[in-house]
């Protein structure tokens, strides 16, 4: 237990209730209400701002940070001298009179990477607020993550339990009084999975794009694509949530559909559950996408004959942090925003750092002839028709052309090819993750490269198998040909990207670029890996599609 000198003895009774809840990712929601009162017998000076302090080595780890009173957000500044600790300074939008009432307010953190797998899990905080006050009254209430239970903590929490929508949680609190001024003390809490299947999930959310296409035909379908880092010892299995009303539900990771064994409707969501093609390792990543869709007339409302507007909100989904969330809605060909900042028929929004707290809708005003979808195929077929006419014509008289035999793909070929190509792609992804375990120091050089001889080998063979197998599948037509055309350009700029990683990472190292430089140019290249990732998902899915 560590306390300071105060820098305050100002005649004020401060009470704080403080709220933590444990995100299913790890992340921890802190959540401070404060109430400043006068002191009995005493004359409370003014005041205009209040300082609160985390421990040094939390700065760092702050994802959020807001706070509020009745009245609306009020402005804080970061790293404020408070007596050696990492100090915030909220500045109230009025001064202060506590002579004429009570004053609350609210202080909502986030923090992140306080939660470690050891024995199950184990998550430590600050016990109380730092304060240049002595905290009179003390409140601590804990949520820990649906379907886990603590089994130690210090100090000792009292222990209940809460349903929060569809679960319940266990809830810890612990009350005290007089804490001094600049007390700072850490607790910890550890827990484990106490239900199936499992909810909380050890892992950081690098990315998620959520995009919602509307095809002519009132068709409304989402596809939520993931970036995971996974930061438990071992992950086999997932659950995601998606809207309860989403329908036709499939999850994929790069290479083919993933085996989905539980959904559950849970109040406004239902929880997707899933095995892992193989287990994940601490620190893998993983790319995950959940396709379905959703109702058209719970999203869309039409206004007149041609104004529609198109409102959705993903909020409640956001049960863990993201370090970025793209919003993308995309309408049927023909449509047009009302707002004129709008232009073509594709929507747009990043959102940096999303949390709970972030604004995930989607609200937008646009115009469309319902008629459009059945202009279009009748457009085409009249210039197909006069073009067929124009053939004949100019062609009268000629011999008949022979008819274009049209070949058909075993099916064994087709799944062969399939079989090869995932195979080749797990074979890749082992070594690049093998790389990253090297640099790290979690793989010896000595195992790295009898475990990378071993996958070389096995990837020439399949190599050879699959060129073989390009070709027929090319020879088959126009349509087989441009996939492994597509195939073939989109394994093409992996391979670049992947030297071109190593370049920049070795002029790094060489001082020729900066750091900045150096993020700017993988973050680009991230961009690009992520096009071709996708672009080869699809083309074997839809390989998968024709078995």
């Amino acid at each position: 237990m560590i306390a300071a000198e105060a820098s305050s003895s100002a005649p004020i009774k401060v009470r704080i209730d403080r709220l933590i809840q444990i995100e299913l990712d790890g992340a921890v929601v802190m959540k401070d209400s404060i109430n400043l009162s006068p002191d009995l017998g005493e004359e409370a000076r003014p005041i205009t701002h209040f300082a609160m302090g985390l421990p040094p080595e939390l700065q760092n780890k702050i994802f959020y940070l807001n706070a509020y009173d009745a009245e609306g957000e009020l402005n804080t500044t970061r790293n404020v001298d408070l007596g050696g600790f990492y100090g915030i300074e909220i500045r109230f939008g009025r001064t202060i009179d506590l002579d004429q009432g009570p004053y609350e307010f609210t202080v909502v953190y986030i923090l992140s990477g306080l939660v470690s797998p050891s024995l199950g899990f184990n998550v430590s905080f600050p016990l109380y607020p730092i304060l240049d006050y002595k905290i009179d009254l003390y409140n601590l209430t804990v949520i820990l993550p649906a379907r886990t239970l603590s089994t130690a903590s210090s100090p000792a929490f009292t222990n209940t339990s809460k349903t929060i929508g569809p679960y319940s949680h266990q809830i810890l609190n612990l009350t005290d009084t007089s804490i001094a001024a600049l007390m700072n003390e850490s607790s910890w809490i550890t827990f484990e999975h106490s239900g199936y299947p499992e909810l909380f999930l050890l892992a950081d959310l690098e990315q998620l794009e959520r995009e919602m296409r509307l095809d002519p035909w009132g068709i409304l379908e989402v596809s939520d694509s993931y970036q995971f880092i996974n930061k438990e010892e071992t992950l086999t299995q997932m659950s995601l949530f998606v809207p309860t009303n989403a329908t036709d539900i499939s999850v994929l990771d790069v290479y083919a559909p993933l085996t989905v064994f539980d959904k559950v409707d849970q109040d406004s969501l239902k929880l997707v559950s899933f095995n892992l093609r193989e287990a994940l390792n601490k620190d893998d990543e993983i790319k995950l996408t959940v396709r379905y869709r959703l109702p058209l007339g719970t999203y869309i409302k039409q206004n007149s004959f041609e104004a529609f507007a198109l409102t959705a909100d993903f909020s409640s989904l956001m049960n863990r942090t993201a370090d970025r969330i793209v919003l993308r809605a995309i309408l049927p060909e023909g449509a047009k925003f009302q707002d004129d900042s709008e232009t073509g028929n594709v929507y747009q929004n990043e959102v940096a750092n999303a949390s709970r707290f972030s604004n995930l809708s989607i609200n937008l005003a646009y115009q469309y002839n319902i008629l459009w979808s059945s202009f279009r195929p009748v457009t085409w077929s009249g210039i197909s028709s006069a073009l067929f006419c124009a053939m004949i014509f100019l062609l009268g008289g000629r011999e008949k052309p022979d008819a274009v035999a049209i070949r058909l793909i075993p099916t064994e070929v087709l799944k062969n090819f399939v079989s090869s190509y995932e195979e080749r792609m797990r074979i890749v992804t082992e070594l690049r993750s093998m790389e990253r375990q090297v640099r790290r120091g979690r793989l010896s050089r000595r195992r790295y490269r009898a475990r990378r001889s071993s996958l070389e080998n096995r990837l020439r063979r399949i190599q050879r198998e699959l060129m073989d197998l390009r070709s027929k599948i090319a020879d088959a037509g126009r349509t087989y040909a441009d996939l492994m055309q597509r195939l073939e350009v989109a394994e093409t700029e992996l391979e670049t990207l992947d030297e071109n990683i190593r370049r920049v990472e070795a002029r790094h190292r060489r001082g020729e670029i900066s750091a900045e430089a150096r993020q700017r140019l993988l973050d680009e290249y991230d961009s690009r890996r992520d096009r071709a990732e996708s672009t080869i998902s699809q083309v074997t899915l839809q390989l998968r599609e024709e078995l």
